[in-house]
């Protein structure tokens, strides 16, 4: 995994609104295809089972596409 961001919700629109998003970010397609069947990340899941409303849990594999990286 190259990185980990947790983005926390400052307020929320609604109840059934998400309180944050998480982000990881790898190398490539194959290094997150091994994190993600890798024990620590079945040992991740579990856990997160204790804090996480896991009926309302997914992931979601993206391509970023950066427009601008100058803003003033």
């Amino acid at each position: 995994m190259k990185k980990w961001i947790q983005n926390h919700a400052i307020t929320l629109p609604s109840d059934a609104a998400a309180d944050g998003i998480g982000e990881l970010w790898f190398d490539s397609p194959a290094a997150m295809e091994q994190a993600m069947n890798s024990p620590q990340m079945a040992a991740a899941v579990e856990d997160a089972k204790r804090f996480l409303d896991m009926e309302r849990t997914y992931a979601l594999a993206v391509d970023e596409k950066i427009i601008s990286n100058a803003l003033k």
